[in-house]
């Protein structure tokens, strides 16, 4: 009987959309290790994560890619379940890294997003911070992600998930984890609308 393929669900998203923990929820329901790429991000690049001045130059940047690439590996290898959930990837460079060092990995993108009076209440929960200071923040956030094309990797989502419904948290992780587990199976591709899992032929 033939090894079942690894696979790596990497989450992508702009800040205060739900990937954190749609992705611990993911790791706890389908068994899968859990790699916080933003942890690590802030740990070596401070509150921010990544600033755009690394990105320009990639030469320097591409070390630290490596590096997260070891601790993915680590963390497949270690895992009782089928592979890694990877939240979050914000650069091409960086899901291209990953499918040329993990070709026995099947790897599926789910694009994360939320409109801005939803991430706006998250972030000031979540850093218990004002109105203006959220929104500050916010738009400083979104700036630095975008210099790294953001906005183009999460059109190349093979699951599109939006947090609706007013922030409606436990749909939102519920159809989440559907989605990851079609994905997990390797047998369809989908998408969600609406919070409502669609599947595409």
């Amino acid at each position: 009987m033939a090894e079942r393929q690894k696979q790596i669900i990497a989450i992508t998203g702009y800040s205060a959309v739900g990937k954190s923990s749609l992705a611990r929820s993911i790791s706890e329901h389908l068994d899968m290790g859990l790699f916080s790429l933003g942890n690590h991000q802030r740990a070596q690049f401070g509150a921010h994560g990544t600033p755009p001045e690394y990105h320009a130059k990639f030469g320097l940047f591409a070390t630290y890619y490596s590096q997260w690439s070891t601790y993915i590996d680590e963390i497949s290898k270690n895992s009782s379940g089928d592979g890694v959930v990877v939240e979050s990837v914000y650069s091409h460079a960086f899901l291209e890294l990953m499918k040329s060092r993990f070709p026995e990995h099947s790897i599926h993108l789910m694009a994360i997003s939320a409109n801005r009076e939803d991430r706006l209440r998250f972030l000031r929960l979540k850093a218990d911070i004002g109105p203006e200071e959220a929104e500050r923040h916010l738009d400083e956030l979104d700036r630095i992600k975008n210099t790294v094309g953001l906005a183009a990797l999460l059109r190349r989502g093979i699951a599109q998930l939006e947090l609706i419904n007013n922030g409606d948290l436990d749909t939102f992780l519920r159809k989440g984890i559907e989605a990851a587990k079609i994905l997990a199976q390797g047998t369809i591709e989908c998408q969600t609308k609406s919070g409502l899992l669609l599947p595409t032929h």
